[in-house]
């Protein structure tokens, strides 16, 4: 009898492993893919960011009992969890993480559905975790990078349009959004993609995975000691966000395909050029400043404020230019909210602070200048608008390490502005200048230029310039 149900528990936890591994999400990256942003997989973007930023924050013990206090919230119905939850926090230790991914389900499911959903709040809690998991990780591949060779299997279901993108991204990147489970034994990558198929609107993959020790850098390890499945499954775990290359794909029988991978090593060009692409999207002098940065790029500007909040709280009075920098910061969280007065309140704070700490033709001043700008052309105040506009333009002229691009979009922005004030000469003049600029320096169907075609044939329609405005519309389709 008890055989019968640790057979029934070893099968019910086959089959809650193989409903988490067909929800793993998968970034793909076409091989043409490398810095233009609009080609990109953003969750390929936000993924990298996120774990580059969670692995530099220093955590501390307070970040552990923020957690458990966390999870007993979630789990307060569940007796037998929340016994778990106690002994985790009397027992965990950051060599332990790998037996605690494994073991317990608050940690392993509450993980791997935040890194599948991005959500980032739920990841930033368990960013201690996450860390330790990497480290242990990286510890134990540290002892087995000797292997030449080595060949591993992941075996799950794929929606078809998931499926159509790995298909035609052939010599691509690729990755799982998560810390992924692998095998050595390529039957159990086979079981799993074909459990899959019971889905009719799923394509099961096995993915080969080769690994080449003496160029690839990407940390696994063998868990099996830590494991659930002890020996059954010869498991090996990958750090989250691996990223492999598509080397090819065949077809094993109906709807079950078999996707050939490689792990990238840290020279590979592809990935140098898109890491340090996505690297330069985000900047700050710390990784919380990082992380707010991020948060307002994914459009999670509740968590960004929050974040720039505590910082806010955290700093000196002393250090006014910070304080500046967190204002502003704030500020465009309210402007992308659609809080313009808010948002106005806040550069203006900024504004005050950087005329005293700054000379009058600093950079970040222009910055500030063009934003309470945009602000006040969204209330309507046009004839403030345009004053902060030139203020921003005069400062961005005088500057020898002037952007092209942000000159380029403050001559667009007057020109917008002029043609709302009905100053159709004028918007037309900013505009060509601004198209001058970008002719020069972007590709032919760069969307920036699009946008400034578009611009120039609604300063020519407004002039009555039909003939002109319709040439310009057409060089936006």
């Amino acid at each position: 009898m008890s055989n019968q149900i640790e057979d029934l528990c070893y099968r019910l936890k086959q089959d809650l492993r193989q409903f988490n591994s067909n929800l793993t999400p998968i970034s793909i990256i076409k091989p043409s893919s490398s810095t233009n942003r609009d080609e990109l997989d953003q969750s390929f973007m936000y993924s990298q960011l996120l774990k580059e930023i969670i692995l530099d924050i220093p955590y501390d013990d307070k970040a552990k009992q923020e957690y458990v206090d966390f999870c007993r919230i979630q789990y307060a119905n569940n007796h037998t969890q929340i016994k778990v939850i106690n002994e985790f926090e009397e027992k965990y230790q950051p060599s332990s993480s790998i037996w605690w991914y494994t073991q317990a389900r608050f940690i392993y499911s509450t993980l791997n559905e935040a890194l599948r959903n991005q959500d980032t709040e739920i990841v930033i809690k368990m960013g201690f975790f996450l860390r330790d998991l990497h480290y242990q990780i990286e510890q134990l591949y540290s002892k087995m990078k000797n292997h030449d060779r080595l060949n591993v299997f992941r075996g799950q279901g794929v929606l078809l349009t998931e499926f159509d993108k790995i298909n035609n991204s052939r010599g691509g990147l690729l990755s799982f959004n998560n810390f992924l489970s692998t095998s050595t034994d390529e039957d159990v990558g086979y079981m799993y993609a074909d459990s899959a198929r019971g889905n009719p609107d799923v394509i099961g993959i096995t993915c080969s995975i080769e690994i080449d020790s003496s160029i690839s850098t990407a940390p696994f390890a063998s868990i099996d000691e830590f494991s659930n499945f002890q020996g059954n499954e010869n498991e090996i775990l990958f750090s989250v966000h691996t990223v492999f290359r598509i080397v090819d794909m065949q077809e094993i029988e109906d709807r079950s395909w078999q996707v050939n991978l490689t792990v990238t090593s840290d020279d590979d060009p592809h990935l140098t050029n898109l890491t340090k692409y996505i690297r330069d999207e985000i900047n700050g002098s710390t990784s919380m400043h990082q992380m707010g940065q991020l948060m307002i790029k994914m459009g999670k500007f509740i968590k960004a404020g929050k974040i720039y909040k505590t910082l806010l709280d955290q700093i000196s009075d002393n250090d006014q230019q910070e304080i500046g920098h967190l204002y502003h910061q704030l500020g465009i969280i309210k402007q992308e909210n659609g809080d313009l007065s808010d948002a106005l309140a806040f550069f203006l704070k900024t504004l005050d602070i950087m005329q005293q700490h700054l000379s009058p033709n600093h950079s970040d001043l222009a910055i500030v200048y063009h934003n309470i700008g945009l602000v006040c052309r969204g209330l309507g105040e046009y004839p403030k608008a345009l004053s902060y506009y030139e203020k921003s333009l005069e400062i961005e002229l005088k500057s020898i390490s002037s952007d092209d691009q942000k000159l380029a979009t403050t001559y667009c922005n007057i020109g917008l502005l002029c043609k709302d004030m009905g100053k159709y000469s004028m918007a037309l003049s900013y505009c060509e200048k601004a198209c001058e600029i970008q002719q020069k320096s972007l590709p032919i169907y760069h969307p920036f230029l699009s946008t400034t075609y578009n611009n120039i044939a609604l300063a020519h329609y407004g002039m009555g310039n039909y003939v002109e405005a319709l040439s310009y519309y057409e060089k936006n389709t």
